[in-house]
């Protein structure tokens, strides 16, 4: 049915293979594998075609231990690779455009995007602790394909303030360990997150979360109808007397 996750079922193929990339050789694509089992793999968002069984499974590309793009580099493609320890910074008036990264760290923030900065990230897969993104200071997020995972209580896969933005579309998951006081996206300071979705997009997907959106402090959050909730304390919290609003 589209608008559901899609799958691909090869009887006893699967079953190790999470947070991998599948490549569909038919349709031409690459998509991340949420989750699997023994015959069914079950990826991040919707296959544009109908799937034959020409696929191929891949792990993340070469390691690295960070990124740092500063002082307005724009035009920066970053394809292939999986970011660890110091994670992926852009800052300063700087543009990213990420195809198929993986970024890994524990104890500090994975993509952090300020000062003008903006990341359009595609097929990827960032996983952490702390605050997996934290956009600020007119900083700009776009996540399609793609799937962030927080590892440990009192997470955010996503903390905006001082008018940070981000866009959430392409049936991105937000995912956690656990639903102890972590957030999906936490929207702070007059910042505005965007999850517009369709059903043949594939539908955003928030899930295991303590809260999967809140917004105080002036927080605006819009298109929100189709976003799929699953597992978390509560889905949406609007603070009406800080001005917030979830559309």
């Amino acid at each position: 049915m589209v608008g559901t996750q899609g799958s691909i079922t090869d009887t006893g193929e699967f079953g190790s293979y999470d947070n991998m990339l599948i490549y569909i050789t038919n349709d031409d694509e690459y998509r991340i594998i949420d989750s699997d089992d023994s015959d069914t793999a079950t990826i991040v968002g919707v296959f544009s075609d109908a799937v034959d069984l020409a696929y191929k499974v891949y792990d993340w590309g070469t390691s690295i231990n960070g990124i740092n793009i500063v002082n307005g580099q724009k035009g920066v493609l970053i394809y292939d690779i999986e970011v660890d320890n110091d994670g992926l910074k852009v800052t300063l008036a700087s543009g990213v455009d990420a195809y198929r990264v993986k970024l890994s760290n524990s104890g500090g923030y994975n993509g952090l995007v300020s000062e003008v900065a903006i990341l359009t990230m595609d097929t990827s897969y960032v996983v952490g602790d702390t605050y997996v993104f934290e956009v600020y200071r007119f900083g700009f997020v776009s996540l399609s394909h793609s799937k962030v995972y927080t590892t440990s209580n009192g997470d955010r896969c996503a903390r905006l303030h001082d008018t940070g933005q981000l866009q959430l579309s392409y049936g991105c998951i937000l995912d956690a360990s656990s639903t102890t006081n972590t957030y999906g996206i936490e929207v702070k300071a007059g910042c505005v997150v965007n999850t517009a979705a369709t059903a043949a997009q594939g539908y955003n997907r928030i899930r295991n979360q303590g809260t999967g959106i809140d917004a105080t402090s002036g927080g605006t959050v819009f298109n929100t109808a189709n976003n799929q909730y699953s597992g978390n304390t509560v889905d949406e919290n609007a603070d009406a007397g800080s001005y917030s609003y979830i559309d």
